[in-house]
């Protein structure tokens, strides 16, 4: 008889952040990727963040209905940070659209639109680092939670090995 194991939604969303923040790390530097990878790399992550949203579509819906009623909550920040961190993606991913050299897309524009549109990318791009970073530092906790719940579970490891971890941290 197989066992159905039920795959936990919050073991879901830490291996789609995780991916998410390594694709973004790996996709901002173009030297490492080539820029045909780096504009396939920025697709997938804006499809990535699609599927993030997605996956917390209570939260977001919840949010948004109780934000003006308690006003001092911990969860208004994390949702203007979100919000404001939603906002720059999508600038930089349809900036990198509109100035791809490898999509094959070619929308016709001057000369002009075209240096406008690249800076717009840039500063949204380097303005994503700093609220992706300020992102991970306000959900910090949740994220060493998780990774010891779902991807290092030490509780299953050995007594002996157990142990040993334990005894090194303690050092």
């Amino acid at each position: 008889m197989a066992i159905k194991r039920r795959i936990s939604i919050h073991k879901v969303n830490l291996l789609l952040d995780i991916s998410i923040g390594i694709a973004f790390i790996v996709e901002e530097q173009i030297h490492w990727t080539g820029i045909r990878n780096h504009e396939l790399l920025g697709l997938a992550f804006g499809l990535a963040l699609l599927v993030h949203i997605a996956l917390h579509w209570r939260w977001v819906m919840t949010i948004t209905r109780h934000f003006f009623q308690n006003f001092f909550h911990q969860s208004r920040l994390r949702y203007a940070l979100n919000v404001t961190i939603f906002i720059d993606m999508l600038v930089a991913v349809i900036s990198g659209v509109l100035i791809s050299r490898t999509l094959t897309i070619n929308i016709p524009m001057s000369f002009q639109a075209l240096v406008v549109w690249g800076r717009l990318h840039s500063i949204s791009s380097e303005l994503g680092l700093i609220l992706i970073g300020l992102h991970v530092v306000i959900h910090w906790k949740w994220i060493l939670v998780s990774i010891r719940k779902y991807l290092i579970p030490w509780h299953k490891l050995s007594a002996r090995v157990s142990a040993r971890i334990s005894n090194f941290q303690a050092k």
